[in-house]
């Protein structure tokens, strides 16, 4: 949605209110005043779209056990992180960003990543990643899935199925929640099998299957 530099005359007492309004929730004037009008002309901008996206998201989340959420850096990304039972416990973290406006097709990003220096893990997490990504594309379909990983981090862009991009903002909240749930179990599934690669293969692909035919909106 484009934006342009308006001039408005506005009343002083009408500015210091909206001032005070802007420093609470953070942001700036401009971005307060856009917001309030188009709330009241019932239009909806980029940053309320990502912000209600979050809204559902964190309702999703906030009974789950399994992950703890981080306060939100900004309208546009969130972080959350979640266990694997691997040695000594380690921490995935799990980033979404969400674009103000599409890129290439896609409407965010989702980046995962331990912080470990333990060769091994990295090793592990790399051969999880070939395997869950290789596994989509096969059972999806989406031979244009865009994802890249190196030393134990993962960038995948985050795309709607063809005919899906004016899903709403608690679908597409909903959507997120279920694919990062999907992604989890699976990595977990990995570890709890490294004993036994072609069993592992065989529960991710189950778990994959089942989230398409589950699933009313499919992350591609």
């Amino acid at each position: 949605m484009k934006k342009s530099v308006y001039s408005l005359v506005l009343t002083d007492a009408v500015v210091e209110a909206a001032d005070r309004l802007s420093y609470i929730k953070g942001m700036s004037r401009s971005a307060l005043i856009d917001e309030l009008l188009a709330r009241a002309l019932s239009c909806m901008t980029p940053e309320m779209r990502l912000r209600d996206i979050f809204v559902t998201f964190e309702e999703q989340m906030r009974d789950d056990t399994v992950f703890r959420m981080q306060n939100r850096a900004s309208d546009s990304m969130l972080s959350l992180f979640s266990a694997i039972q691997y040695k000594y416990k380690p921490t995935i973290r799990y980033s979404v960003e969400l674009f103000k406006q599409p890129q290439g097709g896609a409407f965010g990003a989702l980046r995962i990543q331990s912080r470990t220096h333990s060769a091994q893990l990295l090793c592990e997490l790399e051969d999880f990643y070939r395997l869950f990504i290789a596994t989509e594309r096969r059972l999806s379909g989406n031979r244009g899935l865009k994802a890249a990983h190196e030393e134990g981090r993962l960038m995948r862009l985050l795309a709607f199925p063809p005919g899906k991009e004016d899903s709403s903002e608690s679908e597409l909240g909903e959507a997120l929640v279920a694919y990062i749930k999907l992604f989890d179990r699976a990595m977990k599934q990995y570890f709890a099998l490294l004993h036994d690669r072609a069993a592992a293969q065989e529960q991710i692909a189950l778990l994959y299957a089942t989230y398409l035919n589950t699933q009313p909106l499919i992350i591609f």
